[in-house]
């Protein structure tokens, strides 16, 4: 009897696995202040943090190393109580923002049995400014950090 060599080839073959499926990239709309009004960044999330960084400061018209530490606050965070912005300092807090965003898709998507419309949003981005280094009566708000450069009277 003679073995036909493509149907041993088939069994000895491992057996395939589903690839995990990729998320889809979710579009990112920043508002970012410049010069006292906001101007409008788009990103995905399948941008490196690094970048967004980079794309920030070059959209505030600053150097990446003179950037001041920035917040974030979503637009479909509840207005009341008045909701505390999130540092965007590290990719922890990159990833933080992607997994609160999928979050809220999935939950609008999820509405009406997965027929939910997904309302627009966008993330403000705040700068994290002592009130007393524009004036120079040298208080500092109690929300930062004082700069090591900032002199207290």
């Amino acid at each position: 009897m003679v073995s036909d060599s493509s149907e041993d080839a088939e069994e000895l073959e491992e057996p395939h696995f589903l690839e995990p499926k990729k998320p889809e990239p979710i579009d990112i709309h920043f508002e970012v202040p410049v010069s006292g009004s906001l101007r409008d960044l788009h990103m995905t999330s399948e941008t490196a943090h690094a970048e967004v960084i980079f794309q920030i400061a070059e959209t505030m018209g600053v150097r990446k190393v003179d950037m001041p530490r920035i917040r974030y606050i979503f637009s479909f965070t509840p207005k009341s109580p008045k909701p505390i912005p999130k540092f965007f300092d590290t990719p922890e807090a990159w990833n933080q923002l992607l997994c609160d965003a999928a979050t809220y898709i999935a939950t609008e998507k999820g509405k009406n049995r997965g027929k939910g419309q997904v309302r627009a949003w966008r993330i403000r981005i705040e700068e994290l400014v002592s009130k007393g280094t524009a004036s120079g009566d040298g208080k500092v708000c109690n929300c930062c950090i004082p700069s090591p450069h900032l002199f207290l009277t």
